[in-house]
């Protein structure tokens, strides 16, 4: 059911030219907002673990990329802070839930379509190849989540409101 709300939310969005409004002005689409809210186990701490991760695709997706030493910097930095989103999104993704493969799975299915929404045009399809070609030659350090290190990732790569609602879940 909420699979099928999500959708209908889109297409209307879609429809109605709705696709690109931020109401709350937090810097996240509305859209991206409501799929992370549906998608995700009902835990603040993941959901707003899922909101950095997706706030750095976004800014990816709207940054108009170009062949210069600026341009290439600032590719660098986002590819570093989306490799650090990432982990942080799986670390408490994993905390909350258990560590099994239909959850992994359940996981890479909502960064999947959590890309496709924020990469939904032609145009902006095309800013993610510039990106990636800005960072063609360039050696990042892979940041692997497991059941030993989610602690470590968390504290080292979480922004502090994510570890914030931790630590109140916790509590609860």
């Amino acid at each position: 059911m909420k699979k099928i709300l999500f959708f209908v939310f889109c297409f209307v969005g879609l429809v109605f030219g709705q696709e690109e409004r931020d109401k709350n002005n937090n810097g996240l689409r509305d859209d991206v907002e409501v799929y992370l809210s549906y998608a995700i186990p009902p835990y603040n701490s993941i959901l707003f673990a899922g909101f950095d991760y997706a706030f750095v695709l976004q800014k990816i997706s709207e940054t108009k990329w170009k062949k210069n030493d600026q341009f290439k910097i600032l590719a660098q930095y986002y590819a570093k802070r989306y490799i650090e989103k990432s982990a942080c999104f799986d670390a408490v993704y994993f905390k909350k839930v258990d560590f099994t493969y239909e959850n992994r799975e359940k996981l890479r299915d909502i960064k999947t379509t959590l890309k496709a929404l924020i990469f939904d045009s032609v145009e902006k399809s095309k800013r993610f190849a510039k990106f990636n070609g800005l960072l063609s030659g360039n050696v990042f350090k892979v940041i692997v989540v497991n059941r030993d290190n989610l602690d470590k990732i968390i504290s080292k790569y979480c922004s502090k409101e994510v570890k914030n609602y931790l630590k109140s879940e916790e509590l609860q």
